[in-house]
């Protein structure tokens, strides 16, 4: 779904998506333990997607400093 960095600290990302930029759907949280300082690729499985329909998505990375919301993404 993404990647990112999260320097330091024990991380939890979770993807969000949806069929608004609301999302309103969540999968699994991932844990990433520290040092998190590099890149990391990070996917998740979604099921029951209806064809011709646009999703929206984003990561959400959580750790003591505070949560960080990636950047939006859609699929059409």
């Amino acid at each position: 779904m993404g990647g990112g960095s999260c320097p330091g600290a024990d991380t939890t990302v979770t993807p969000e998506w949806g069929t608004t930029t609301a999302y309103g759907s969540q999968t699994q949280s991932l844990f990433l333990p520290p040092p998190s300082n590099t890149q990391v690729t990070v996917s998740s499985l979604v099921a029951g997607l209806k064809q011709g329909t646009t999703y929206h998505f984003r990561l959400v990375a959580l750790n003591a400093d505070g949560t960080a919301r990636g950047a939006h993404a859609a699929l059409i």
